[in-house]
Protein backbone atom coordinates (compact mmCIF):
# COMPACT_ATOMS: atom_id res chain seq x y z
CA UNK A 1 0.00 0.00 0.00
CA UNK A 2 3.15 2.58 0.60
CA UNK A 3 3.68 1.99 -3.17
CA UNK A 4 0.35 3.60 -4.14
CA UNK A 5 0.69 6.64 -1.31
CA UNK A 6 4.10 7.47 -2.72
CA UNK A 7 2.56 7.11 -6.99
CA UNK A 8 -0.55 9.25 -6.24
CA UNK A 9 0.81 12.46 -6.02
CA UNK A 10 3.03 11.42 -9.52
CA UNK A 11 -0.09 10.68 -11.16
CA UNK A 12 -2.01 13.77 -9.86
CA UNK A 13 1.11 16.09 -11.44
CA UNK A 14 1.12 13.85 -14.68
CA UNK A 15 -3.12 14.45 -14.96
CA UNK A 16 -2.47 17.83 -13.95
CA UNK A 17 0.70 18.44 -16.72
CA UNK A 18 -1.43 16.75 -19.88
CA UNK A 19 -4.89 19.28 -18.97
CA UNK A 20 -2.38 22.42 -18.96
CA UNK A 21 -0.51 21.00 -22.29
CA UNK A 22 -4.10 20.43 -23.53
CA UNK A 23 -5.76 23.53 -22.91
CA UNK A 24 -2.26 25.76 -24.22
CA UNK A 25 -3.25 24.06 -27.09
CA UNK A 26 -6.76 24.96 -27.18
CA UNK A 27 -5.87 28.62 -26.93
CA UNK A 28 -3.17 28.74 -29.07
CA UNK A 29 -5.65 27.32 -31.95
CA UNK A 30 -8.43 30.06 -30.60
CA UNK A 31 -5.69 32.60 -30.80
CA UNK A 32 -5.30 32.12 -34.54
CA UNK A 33 -7.57 34.25 -36.91
CA UNK A 34 -9.62 32.70 -38.35
CA UNK A 35 -8.44 33.33 -42.10
CA UNK A 36 -4.79 32.01 -40.77
CA UNK A 37 -6.87 29.02 -39.11
CA UNK A 38 -8.62 27.91 -42.35
CA UNK A 39 -5.52 28.72 -44.72
CA UNK A 40 -4.15 25.70 -41.84
CA UNK A 41 -6.54 23.63 -42.78
CA UNK A 42 -6.88 23.85 -45.91
CA UNK A 43 -2.85 23.83 -46.42
CA UNK A 44 -2.47 20.95 -44.21
CA UNK A 45 -5.01 19.14 -46.68
CA UNK A 46 -3.51 19.52 -49.37
CA UNK A 47 0.16 18.62 -47.39
CA UNK A 48 -1.60 15.49 -46.98
CA UNK A 49 -2.33 14.70 -50.40
CA UNK A 50 1.17 16.08 -51.76
CA UNK A 51 2.60 13.21 -49.67
CA UNK A 52 0.58 10.33 -51.24
CA UNK A 53 1.98 8.63 -54.18
CA UNK A 54 0.37 5.51 -56.57
CA UNK A 55 0.30 3.69 -59.54
CA UNK A 56 -3.43 3.21 -59.30
CA UNK A 57 -4.90 5.30 -61.84
CA UNK A 58 -8.40 5.98 -60.29
CA UNK A 59 -6.60 7.02 -56.66
CA UNK A 60 -4.36 9.09 -59.16
CA UNK A 61 -7.11 10.86 -60.39
CA UNK A 62 -8.73 11.39 -57.07
CA UNK A 63 -5.02 12.67 -55.51
CA UNK A 64 -5.04 15.44 -58.67
CA UNK A 65 -8.83 16.37 -57.59
CA UNK A 66 -7.71 16.81 -54.19
CA UNK A 67 -4.40 18.73 -55.13
CA UNK A 68 -5.93 21.04 -56.95
CA UNK A 69 -9.28 21.50 -54.35
CA UNK A 70 -6.51 22.25 -51.69
CA UNK A 71 -3.48 23.30 -52.70
CA UNK A 72 -4.02 25.97 -55.71
CA UNK A 73 -3.39 29.44 -54.62
CA UNK A 74 -1.70 28.71 -51.39
CA UNK A 75 1.40 30.01 -52.49
CA UNK A 76 -0.22 33.53 -52.99
CA UNK A 77 -2.41 33.30 -50.21
CA UNK A 78 0.48 32.14 -47.87
CA UNK A 79 2.43 35.03 -48.94
CA UNK A 80 -0.23 37.21 -48.30
CA UNK A 81 -0.97 35.86 -44.91
CA UNK A 82 2.69 36.55 -43.94
CA UNK A 83 2.71 39.94 -44.43
CA UNK A 84 -0.46 41.01 -42.95
CA UNK A 85 0.11 38.73 -39.68
CA UNK A 86 4.29 39.83 -39.48
CA UNK A 87 4.13 41.63 -36.29
CA UNK A 88 1.45 38.24 -34.68
CA UNK A 89 3.64 35.93 -33.32
CA UNK A 90 1.15 33.12 -32.68
CA UNK A 91 -0.06 33.36 -36.54
CA UNK A 92 3.76 33.81 -38.00
CA UNK A 93 4.65 30.18 -36.14
CA UNK A 94 1.76 28.62 -37.36
CA UNK A 95 2.64 29.63 -40.88
CA UNK A 96 6.21 29.20 -41.05
CA UNK A 97 5.93 25.48 -41.33
CA UNK A 98 4.58 25.94 -44.73
CA UNK A 99 6.99 25.65 -47.75
CA UNK A 100 6.20 29.00 -49.10
CA UNK A 101 6.40 27.54 -53.39
CA UNK A 102 4.62 24.32 -53.82
CA UNK A 103 2.78 25.47 -57.18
Amino acid sequence: MATLSVLAPVRTALVFSGLLLGMSACQSGAALPDDVRDFVARRDQCDHFRGEETDNEKRQAFLDEQLKKYCTGTDAQLAQLKKKYAGQSAATKALSRFDPRIE
